[in-house]
């Protein structure tokens, strides 16, 4: 038998719940919706009209498929762990530079005091102008260098050299107490000038410009062990801000490199990974759409191999169980075909029976009412009221021979049928007397009736 005939009620089912499949495009994602599978438009149909449900499951389906949110969760994911990875790098990494900084700035300051203190010695009081200089060359071989001022041990500001700005000229002046600039000489400060250790911290208050981060005290110890001089140097941290936003740019430009090639990645994993789901959607659709003889050919090794291993066994029940339906609807066809014949010959028997029924008993009724009416010769009183019941029984035979006709009628749909009450008294004393005169004395029957009988339906 061919499993494509099958049953007409259920390709109508199939085909009623599905829209027609055309070919897939090729440029169609796996896991997306075919357009084959958009629901139909402004069907008149009752049959052909899809839920709200379904028509929400679809356009849901359209808008946010496997391959796209698979992509979406890879690259998301990607890029979560690519800015943690970024902002830990960023953080070590300036820790790292702040720290050289320091080191390099305390490493200035001990290698730059000597020379400084010995150009102070020889020109603060002959040859500022040259004492300048030297100093400028001095502080243009640190950029981070903001200021050098140069104290007594009594904390007195002899010389100050400050740097404006990166790239800007430098503003040298004398003091002989408070510098102009209003740095104010604390307790720490004070005790590092006399010291004859260097010390440095990170104080930005108490510099006298903003954009200092860190301060040095160098002592100057002569050989012979005086102590005279004590010279202080600010650093910012152009050199370390500007090293971190470079390295923020090049890990921004590596992050989004990484990024495009983890998406692609994704986007290629994901079409391989759900390439399967889709030969077993495509399969699906042609197995509902009543081509149970379709299967589903996919070699993945994988839990998708079970599955449509699955199908295929599903496919070949159904098939199995459409054939044993058919076959089982064709011999139901041929036992009702049987019935209309039954029920035609039975028809046929009711109006023969009828017919020749009441033709023998219009006869035996007609002189019946013959002999009551005295035409065939006198009748005693005894065969007068035998006269009577036969009468009667006739007339019950012909009501039974017209429900019979009723009966027929009805069943063709050409007869109503109307309910009314009747007596049951008289019911019963027509049959008591219908017996007694059946058995011609050999039985006697008697009607007792307590009161009046309602009547009923």
């Amino acid at each position: 038998m061919d499993r494509k005939s099958v049953n007409p009620v259920f390709r109508k089912q199939v085909s009623e719940a599905r829209a027609p499949e055309d070919q897939a495009p090729e440029d169609q994602a796996p896991g997306d919706l075919a357009p084959e599978d958009q629901p139909p438009k402004d069907d008149p149909a009752p049959g052909r009209s899809l839920t709200r449900e379904m028509e929400a499951i679809y356009r849901r389906r359209r808008r946010f498929g496997l391959r796209r949110r698979s992509v979406l969760a890879v690259s998301l994911l990607v890029a979560v762990v690519l800015l943690m990875a970024g902002l830990v790098l960023v953080f070590f990494a300036h820790g790292h530079l702040q720290s050289e900084a320091r080191r390099q700035a305390r490493a200035f300051a001990a290698l730059a005091t000597p020379p400084i203190c010995l150009s102070f010695g020889i020109y603060h009081r002959s040859g500022s102008g040259k004492l300048r200089q030297l100093l400028l060359e001095t502080a243009t071989l640190d950029r981070d260098l903001r200021f050098i001022e140069i104290f007594d041990t009594e904390a007195n500001s002899l010389y100050r050299l400050q740097m404006e700005e990166p790239g800007a000229g430098p503003r040298s002046g004398r003091s002989s107490a408070e510098p102009r600039l209003g740095f104010t000489v604390d307790q720490r400060l004070r005790r590092a000038i006399r010291g004859l250790e260097p010390e440095a911290w990170d104080e930005p208050t108490a510099t006298p410009a903003p954009d200092v981060r860190y301060v040095v005290a160098q002592p100057f110890v002569e050989d012979w062990g005086r102590h005279r001089l004590t010279v202080v140097f600010g650093f910012d941290d152009s050199l370390v801000t500007e090293t971190t936003n470079g390295v923020v740019r090049r890990l921004a430009a590596v992050m989004a490199l990484g990024l495009m090639l983890a998406v692609s990645c994704a986007y290629l994993l994901a079409g391989q990974s759900l390439r399967p789901l889709e030969l077993l959607i495509r399969g699906a659709r042609i197995l509902s759409k009543g081509d149970l003889e379709h299967r589903i050919e996919l070699e993945s090794r994988d839990e998708f191999e079970v599955l449509g291993t699955t199908l295929n066994h599903m496919a070949e029940l159904l098939s199995g169980s459409i054939g044993e339906l058919e076959g089982s609807n064709r011999r139901l066809e041929q036992i009702n075909a049987e019935l209309e014949e039954l029920d035609r010959v039975k028809s046929d028997l009711l109006a023969n029976v009828s017919h020749e029924l009441r033709t023998p008993l219009t006869a035996i009724g007609g002189y019946v009412e013959a002999l009551s009416a005295g035409l065939l010769g006198d009748v005693s009183s005894v065969q007068r009221d035998a006269l009577v019941v036969m009468d009667r029984n006739i007339r019950r035979l012909r009501g039974m021979i017209d429900q019979l006709l009723s009966y027929s009628r009805l069943e063709s749909g050409g007869m109503e049928l109307e309910m009314r009450a009747f007596d049951l008294e008289a019911v019963a004393r027509h049959v008591v007397e219908a017996v007694g005169a059946a058995q011609a004395g050999k039985v006697k029957l008697r009607l007792e009736v307590e009161g009046s009988l309602p009547e009923v339906w």
